[in-house]
């Protein structure tokens, strides 16, 4: 096993809150990547809307949806 299979399998047994926190840290550190940014595989509509939506979140506009919630609006047929 390769490092970056032994870290991905060390996050992925931390509580979830510390999950997101390391999730939110390697997005922001994405962000700021110029190069990764401008990479052809980003998609910048995307990302704007990612980023619209993070914000309305943030401001309490919206409110997130669980999972089940989610599902039931896409359509996805839940067991």
């Amino acid at each position: 096993m390769n490092t970056i299979d032994q870290l991905e399998a060390e996050i992925l047994h931390l509580p979830p809150n510390d999950r997101e926190r390391l999730a939110l840290a390697a997005w922001e550190s994405l962000m700021e990547d110029n190069d990764w940014c401008s990479s052809v595989a980003v998609d910048p509509d995307g990302l704007e809307i990612a980023h619209q939506r993070d914000s309305e979140l943030e401001s309490g506009r919206v409110k997130p949806l669980n999972r089940k919630e989610f599902n039931r609006l896409a359509g996805f047929r839940t067991q």
